[in-house]
């Protein structure tokens, strides 16, 4: 029949009544509901995906948490998969999106050379989940090269140690692992020398566990002489960490860590200790939640002079 109004046949009534009906179904569906109205979420990254470390050592990577749709509920880490003797820890561990974590992966020496694919879990509060994957390669630690000892020195004066915290064998397994949550604490730490090596912290962070405090004793005759104090990095987490140095009488120094110098020797003058309860303070002179650590490898006190 033609069309005497000459309209197109998109603005006849007879038309439109139909087109709106279809169109309204197709909307209601389910298939298209989850297109149209989305639902808050996040996504879990890793960068780098994958890892290469020797036995015995340290390797790290990074989450990024992303909310998307105005996701705004914390997000905690976890992960599984790794064998034992492979530890990670996350700083921060929590955190609502959009965040990023550093990772740290420390592999113990007795961990079997191999290909190992870890899990990294981020969990919503509201019971929303995402994982990840990290793929990494223990490799054989090299063999030591050998060396040749040299004739020792006699020195005319000794210098007798007050105390020391670990062994001096480039590994930080003897202390603290901190590997519970929560953490340990409160904070700031406290350590008496006279207890065991596995109850001071493997590190220090610019996050939250500093400043640590380590208490003992001198006689009379050890403080009417100079100190030195030695603190021996095993590694350091981030271009550098800074650690500032002070007794219960007055700050001594600050000094700075990276993976090519990892240990120093402060000199503490005899006027700032004292006969009888002594405490050195470690505290962290880093910029706050950088993303910067140092762990431990072996610290001591000597009498100098």
């Amino acid at each position: 029949m033609p069309n005497e109004n000459k309209r197109p046949w998109y603005r006849n009534p007879t038309y439109l009544g139909p087109i709106a009906v279809i169109a309204a179904a197709i909307i209601s569906s389910p298939i298209w509901v989850p297109l149209i109205f989305q639902e808050p979420d996040f996504r879990i990254f890793i960068n780098p995906m994958q890892g290469a470390v020797e036995q015995g050592g340290v390797i790290t990577t990074v989450i990024t948490i992303k909310g998307i749709h105005g996701y705004d509920h914390t997000v905690s880490l976890s992960s599984c998969g790794q064998p034992s003797g492979i530890v990670i820890a996350f700083v921060p561990q929590f955190g609502k999106p959009s965040y990023t974590s550093g990772v740290t992966i420390n592999v113990d020496s007795n961990v079997p050379v191999g290909d190992y694919t870890t899990i990294i879990k981020g969990r919503g509060a509201d019971g929303k989940e995402h994982n990840c994957s990290y793929t990494l390669t223990v490799k054989p630690h090299p063999p030591p090269t050998p060396t040749i000892t040299p004739t020792p020195t006699i020195t005319p004066t000794s210098m007798p140690k007050v105390w020391e915290i670990g062994y001096d064998d480039n590994s930080y397994g003897e202390f603290d692992q901190l590997d519970r949550y929560p953490f340990p604490g409160p904070f700031p730490w406290h350590y008496n020398v006279s207890e065991p090596p596995d109850k001071f912290p493997k590190e220090i962070n610019d996050f939250a566990r500093t400043p640590i405090n380590i208490h003992f004793s001198l006689c009379d005759e050890q403080s009417k002489n100079d100190l030195l104090l030695t603190l021996d990095a095993h590694s350091v987490h981030g271009p550098d960490f800074s650690v500032r140095i002070k007794t219960q009488i007055n700050e001594v120094d600050t000094r700075t860590f990276d993976n090519v110098k990892t240990t120093h020797e402060i000199l503490i003058k005899k006027d700032f200790v004292a006969s009888g309860e002594n405490t050195i303070i470690l505290e962290c002179a880093s910029p706050p939640k950088t993303g910067r650590w140092l762990f431990w490898d072996y610290l001591s006190l000597k009498a100098y002079g």
